[in-house]
């Protein structure tokens, strides 16, 4: 991120791009919409469902940005993409397909700019790019409530390892979560990840006491039903309370007015 070996976002995702198996398919945010990220993707058969700016939208169409089309165009390299990437072939072109869409999201309307390599009908595409919110709170989860924000080590094999024991941590709670939704007949995605990791967290010395396979059994099980019932509320939106004013104290006591006399009167 920072000093003379930083790279950019772009250039990690080229480098995933040569581990992901045969046959995976590519889901990235506008930040990673560019010819570059498209190319590598392209060079090792990965489909990809890519969002884009408006900008960039508006650049691949000549100027124009329907609300609605389904197109295949033909992407060539910028002057900017040839010169941030020398490595580009000459005559490098992707030809891709061009989605624009609105879709609904909690009561809004957004507009989607895709481009994909995939054959699918308009309406699986945009659900498969509607599941890319999901890394979002895994992300979040993995920052905030398992604490990867911010490494506490100081020597690169000490971070190697907090960065693995964390993650394997949270895979450890989602796999608990799975098996408590599958029990329970739940989408796991309706389950609190920070409610079920304090489940976890408050369990796991009884599994650990346990002196039987049953007695493990059962502790497991109350485990999972425990966790079965930390569920999200069925909307994310807090209620909106009416609007009040708050009035301001006075520390100060009140100044009494003064009476004035008139001239040549006296109080006996």
């Amino acid at each position: 991120m920072y000093g003379d070996q930083a790279v950019s976002e772009q250039a990690l995702a080229e480098t995933i791009l040569e581990r992901l198996p045969e046959g995976s398919i590519g889901v990235m945010d506008r930040n990673f919409g560019v010819f570059s990220v498209a190319w590598y993707a392209h060079a090792r058969n990965h489909p990809i469902v890519v969002r884009l700016t408006d900008v960039r939208a508006r650049s691949l169409l000549g100027g124009k940005l329907p609300p609605q089309t389904d197109q295949w165009i033909d992407w060539k390299p910028s002057r900017w993409d040839r010169s941030a990437h020398p490595n580009l072939p000459a005559d490098a072109c992707i030809r891709m397909r061009f989605i624009a869409t609105r879709v609904l999201r909690k009561g809004k309307v957004i507009q989607l700019y895709v481009l994909t390599t995939l054959e699918l009908p308009v309406e699986p595409i945009v659900e498969l790019y509607g599941f890319r919110w999901n890394i979002e709170l895994d992300l979040r989860s993995l920052k905030q409530t398992v604490h990867l924000h911010s490494l506490r080590s100081t020597t690169p094999d000490m971070a190697d390892k907090e960065l693995v024991l964390g993650v394997t941590a949270y895979n450890f709670v989602r796999a608990a979560i799975y098996a408590a939704a599958q029990a329970a007949n739940l989408n796991p995605r309706q389950i609190s990840f920070s409610r079920a990791q304090d489940v976890v967290n408050a369990c796991l010395p009884n599994l650990r006491a346990a002196r039987s396979e049953q007695e493990y059994t059962l502790q497991l099980e109350d485990m999972l039903r425990r966790i079965a019932q930390c569920k999200l509320p069925p909307t994310s939106h807090r209620p909106s309370y009416p609007r009040a004013i708050w009035l301001r104290s006075n520390s100060f006591p009140k100044r009494k007015p003064v009476k004035h006399q008139a001239p040549g009167t006296s109080h006996e």
